[in-house]
């Protein structure tokens, strides 16, 4: 073993190809090994990335989905 493991997006070379552009690999980071603890740590707490939270409308009996409203404040 040679210490970290290679990312496997960019499978080390630090670079993603999207539409013959390359771009930082947002996986690792732009480290080229896999550091799926320091990704983590950046996703929001409340939606974890995605972007929406569901919650349960009582009135309604229904689940509703809206924007997370801490990601659309830090924007």
């Amino acid at each position: 073993m040679n210490g970290k493991p290679t990312c496997p997006q960019c499978r080390g070379s630090r670079v993603e190809w999207v539409g013959g552009i390359p771009l930082a690999c947002h996986r690792c980071d732009s480290r080229g090994w896999d550091d799926l603890e320091t990704a983590l740590l950046r996703l929001c707490r409340c939606c974890l990335g995605s972007g929406e939270v569901v919650a349960v409308d009582e009135e309604r009996r229904a689940l509703v989905q809206a924007a997370c409203p801490v990601c659309a404040r830090s924007e």
